[in-house]
């Protein structure tokens, strides 16, 4: 087109756009579809815009750690600044995270079935017959018997360990054992002062006493029959109750396992002590485990089991008799299992 014929052209078109509106749509219409081509031009095939993606997450079986699901993934910072949600994933509960409990923790197949009441997960290895500790075989009572609680000793001259054994049936705590055993660290070495559980003998709760002989520092021999009011255990946190650290410990571990006990125990306790070692050994035996009932009470004065009270029970006073008689037979097996344990 010319300059001279210009004018014309545009006095055409300004006619057609007054005297014809559909000429005039489909102009806007053209433009329009041109600007938005411009814009916006078509996706080449085979493009992907970037997506979000999850984080797996995988279900906690036989295994103490769970996967934790973190939710979706940072954006690509290729993608555009507008917002992107990655879809929600469809609900399945075969890979829901959950927490791991007892039950799915793998029981140690060394421990044969037994009727604690308890995963066997939760006792770690029983022991029957004897069980060695710091180098005494200490003789066990008929029964499987787990370990609750221990701890170190440590003195100027002797080390060792304590230990705290239950025998647990169906929940319930029906007997149990006291351990203590040290050496000295010297040989022969220095002894070991008065043991308190012979000569410090309560009236109250002490029915029998049998000694061998006894020289501190040296060659000690006793055993003991006395009751147990075991009501201070259930308050094992509050360090104000008068606790050893060593019953505070197993009675911590019985609550957290769920195991009750009785309100009352016979115990017999044997002590050998000579100047390279000491063992001292607290068998408790849960007179309900017999069938013999007791009061429930609120102090230690007024149990069933005192000697003040005893003499009302001849059931009970016939259980006593039954311990002594168990006390005499078993006091040998204890000193040759002390003997034993003499280093060379």
């Amino acid at each position: 087109m010319n300059a001279a014929t210009a004018p014309g052209a545009f006095a055409l078109v300004r006619a057609l756009w007054k005297r014809a509106p559909i000429w005039r749509f489909a102009l806007m219409t053209a433009l329009l579809t041109s600007l938005m081509f411009a814009l916006f031009p078509p996706r080449r095939e085979g493009a992907t815009a970037p997506v979000a993606t999850a984080t797996a997450t995988a279900t906690a079986t036989n295994h103490p750690a769970t996967y934790i699901p973190r939710g979706p993934a940072a954006i690509s910072r290729a993608t555009p600044a507008a917002k992107v949600k990655a879809p929600p994933a469809a609900p399945n509960p075969r890979v829901t995270p959950r927490n791991a409990t007892v039950t799915m923790a793998t029981a140690d197949k060394t421990i044969a079935d037994n009727d604690t009441g308890l995963d066997p997960a939760l006792l770690g290895r029983m022991y029957r017959g004897s069980v060695l500790i710091d180098g005494f075989n200490v003789p066990l009572p008929p029964g499987d018997w787990a370990n609750l609680a221990n701890s170190t000793i440590t003195q100027a001259t002797a080390v060792g360990d304590a230990h705290f054994l239950g025998k647990i049936r169906q929940k319930r705590l029906v007997g149990a054992i006291r351990i203590f055993a040290m050496r000295s660290k010297d040989l022969p070495g220095e002894g070991f002062n008065e043991a308190k559980s012979c000569t410090e003998t309560n009236p109250g709760r002490t029915f029998v006493a049998i000694d061998d002989e006894m020289l501190p520092k040296g060659h000690q021999a006793c055993w003991t029959i006395r009751s147990i009011y075991a009501t201070p255990w259930s308050r094992w946190a509050d360090r104000a109750v008068k606790i050893g650290p060593l019953d505070r410990a197993a009675a911590g571990d019985m609550t957290a396992k769920g195991v009750t006990y009785p309100q009352d125990f016979m115990s017999l306790t044997f002590t050998r002590t000579e100047q390279w070692g000491l063992l001292e050994v607290m068998y408790l035996f849960s007179p309900e485990a017999e069938g013999i009932t007791s009061n429930t009470v609120l102090a230690v004065g007024e149990a069933d089991w005192t000697p003040a009270n005893i003499g009302k029970y001849p059931e009970k006073v016939a259980y006593v008799d039954k311990l002594k008689g168990w006390g005499i037979d078993f006091w040998p097996k204890f000193k040759a299992a002390f003997a034993a344990g003499q280093s060379p």
